[in-house]
């Protein structure tokens, strides 16, 4: 048996060690050229378009070879209509994170509010991908807007429920859903959009949008 320089047989090496040195399987493999792939197209959606997306472009930022695109997406439409679900999801996520563990509804909702805005200031690609959407892929639109809204009425549903509110019927909680989803966006339009990138939204505008969730939902 080998030994190490101090005194120690080498198959003592530690499972982390070993988990480095394990090779990636090809599941893996697939899923990380997939997500490339992905990651590629919402740059360049994000800075040129959707008419911009060519697979060559594609595939020449993500580094993979032509070829190789056609393992993971059947055309260009095919990965188009998949981006805005996918960045979609993303965000759903990573707002869901940070109101995660919060037990007061309305510091849940503002939790939420921050963390839409400052995923756009990691993620500007968002905003120009979800409006141009709408136009050149709008079943992942529609598929996108269906997945937010059915989240955020949950999220009411749930907000109200714990305050002691009696529940709206399920079409006013949609409807108060797309109202809300409504004034981030059009916040976004106004504050946080900064040419390519994104910026922080003013205190004054968070404490407005809070004002109105309070007095207009008594949560």
């Amino acid at each position: 048996m080998a030994e190490c320089a101090d005194g120690t047989g080498s198959d003592t090496m530690t499972g982390a060690a070993a988990e480095v040195r394990r090779k990636p399987t090809r599941a893996e493999k697939n899923a990380r050229t997939r997500a490339a792939l992905l990651a590629a197209a919402a740059r360049i959606v994000g800075g040129s378009g959707y008419a911009a997306a060519s697979v060559a472009e594609i595939t020449r930022d993500a580094g993979v070879a032509l070829g190789t695109f056609y393992n993971h997406f059947d055309s260009r439409e095919d990965l188009l209509d998949q981006l805005l679900p996918d960045i979609g999801q993303q965000m759903l996520e990573f707002v869901q994170a940070r109101r995660q563990g919060i037990e007061d509804p309305l510091a849940e909702e503002e939790a939420g509010f921050r963390a839409f805005f400052d995923f756009l200031q990691q993620r500007p690609e968002f905003y120009r991908i979800l409006y141009e959407a709408e136009t050149f892929a709008p079943d992942a639109f529609e598929r996108h807007v269906a997945r937010t809204r059915d989240g955020y009425v949950r999220v009411l549903r749930r907000a109200l429920a714990r305050r002691g509110r009696p529940l709206p019927g399920e079409l006013e909680l949609e409807a108060l859903s797309q109202m809300l989803l409504g004034v981030r966006h059009f916040v976004a339009m106004r504050y946080a959009r900064d040419g390519d990138g994104a910026r922080a939204v003013p205190e004054e505008v968070i404490a407005a949008y809070m004002r109105l969730v309070r007095s207009g939902l008594g949560i």
